[in-house]
């Protein structure tokens, strides 16, 4: 048999911790506010004094595991979510940021190879050429992926478009180092027919 004290004591520690929950997100609004719990948007929308007759608080999620450090207001807007860039609070702070990291390297290797940077150790042109178009369009989708990140809060129709641009980018960038890979690796030896050369 099971002991009703244990039972109760269960019970007790159930109740204070729904209690503790909720406390948690009985949040007062605050209009300069950022970044929120899932809870806390939820419980806004619905009890608070200051939203009653407003519109809602959209919550827009990259992914729908998101819980916490939620990016969401009223008026969401690309100064808010680039004032968030700086919040190291919300959820994808680190992710920013890594992004924002790797897409300023690569740009800077853009300049290095324009200027033709004995870093590289090319000793032909064409070697220049070849990764100054394969660093470009990987500069270009990571650069665009770092604008879905930071301004996707903005709404939904933001986010869709900010996801189909990313994607299509995406899929041309591998394309593009796909091909120019192919090219790098037969130029040392040409298809010809007759006196057509195509490499």
């Amino acid at each position: 048999m099971s002991d009703p004290d244990s039972d109760a004591d269960k019970d007790v520690k159930s109740v204070k911790a729904i209690d503790y929950y909720e406390r948690m997100l009985k949040v007062k609004w605050n209009e300069n506010k950022i970044v929120w719990d899932l809870g806390q948007i939820q419980w806004i929308n619905k009890n608070a004094p200051e939203r009653k007759g407003k519109p809602e608080i959209k919550i827009v999620k990259r992914y729908t595991e998101m819980e916490m450090g939620i990016r969401a207001h009223p008026d969401m807007d690309a100064w808010k979510c680039i004032k968030s860039m700086f919040m190291a609070w919300h959820a994808e702070f680190t992710t920013i940021w890594l992004f924002l990291g790797f897409t300023i390297y690569f740009w800077v290797n853009i300049y290095l190879i324009l200027i033709h940077d004995d870093w590289y150790g090319y000793s032909q042109d064409d070697y220049y050429t070849y990764m100054l178009i394969v660093t470009l369009f990987i500069a270009i989708s990571l650069t665009i992926t770092t604008a879905y990140i930071i301004f996707y809060p903005i709404s939904e129709e933001t986010k869709t478009a900010f996801e189909y641009v990313d994607f299509i980018g995406i899929i041309i960038m591998i394309g593009v180092i796909t091909c120019i890979l192919l090219v790098a690796e037969m130029i040392p030896y040409p298809i010809r027919f007759g006196d057509l050369t195509l490499l």
